[in-house]
Order: structure tokens, then sequence, then C-alpha cells
């Protein structure tokens, strides 16, 4: 299991994903996808990403599309948050993601709420530079 680590105000604090549930703050959501794709469970990651998101996939297709275009996203066994803002538009949520492949990319997470819950709509990844 993976733990999200979130450095924010100087105080790191792991967040343990949990279950999708109503409340749930941006970076726990983005913590509960992530362990969703570790379990291997489509349906979970599915649900706590956004309609817009969701339009033109279903569950399985959505997490291959995931698994192949950011596999660090999909296979992540380490976060680390760097900032989360609000902007309009949404949540961002920006962070250091080392996935199953011991690669580290750069993530931006953008996160819409939607019947009151905040949900991934977008996600962007580009290389650590120390990795490139």
């Amino acid at each position: 299991m993976r733990h999200v680590v979130s450095a924010l105000v100087g105080v790191a604090v792991a967040l343990a994903p949990a279950a999708a549930r109503a409340g749930a703050t941006p970076v726990e959501v983005i913590a509960e996808q992530l362990d969703a794709f570790e379990r291997r469970d489509p349906r979970a990651a599915y649900e706590l990403a956004s309609a817009g998101m969701r339009e033109g996939h279903h569950p399985v297709s959505l997490t291959r599309m995931m698994s192949r275009k950011y596999p660090e996203i999909a296979t992540s066994v380490a976060v680390l948050v760097l900032e989360q803002y609000e902007r309009t538009g949404g949540w961002y949520v920006r962070a250091r993601v080392t996935g199953a492949n011991l690669k580290t990319v750069e993530a931006l997470f953008r996160l819409v709420q939607e019947a009151g819950d905040w949900r991934v709509d977008e996600v962007v990844t580009h290389p650590v530079p120390d990795q490139i």
C-alpha cells in the first residue's frame, strides 16, 4: 500500500487511502483513486473520475488508457504532494508520483466538484528533471 504524503506548510501528513466517501478532500480523492488503480478495481477508479473523464469510456477502458498513457499514475508506489490550490474551474494538486517502474513524474491533477463531491477531471504529467 502506498501513502500520499502532503508536505504543505512544512507539515508532513500521511493519508491512508479509504473507500470513496462524501466530503473527501481533493488529496483524499486522488489517494482513493490511486489506491483503486493499485487494487485493479476499475469500477472504484471510474467512480472517482469526473463525468468528463468518464465520457466515452467504461471502467476497464479508462483504466487501460491510464495504464498506457500514465503508467506511473496507474501503478503508483509513492506520492508526495507539493502544493494544492484553487483556481476558477477547479482544485489543483501538484505532486511527485513514483510508479512501480521506479520512474518519478511530476503530476498536476485537476479536480472538479460534482454533486458536492470532488472528482478527478484531468491529470498532466512530465518527467522529473533529474530523470530525463
